[in-house]
């Protein structure tokens, strides 16, 4: 009977562009921060593999952090 194997999951980076933050260049993921929002999450990712999915992005993540963060757009939190 085989075993099942066991694979290393990549890591889920919390790094995202946020178009909102003047001081984030989209070119440059050294600039990115960590958040929690998924619509700036799944663009980032998007934006990685060569898909433009920025329309509307902005929209989408101020709903969130307004609905899940009090004052809407506030910096990461530490680790």
């Amino acid at each position: 009977m085989r075993q099942p194997s066991i694979e290393q999951e990549e890591p889920i980076s919390k790094l995202a562009y946020d178009p909102r933050d003047p001081a984030q260049d989209l070119n440059d993921p050294a600039t990115w921060k960590e958040t929690d929002n998924p619509a700036l999450l799944t663009a980032s990712k998007r934006i990685e593999r060569g898909e433009d999915y920025w329309r509307g992005v902005a929209m989408l993540a101020e709903m969130w952090d307004e609905e899940n963060r009090p004052g809407g757009l506030v910096p990461p939190l530490p680790i």
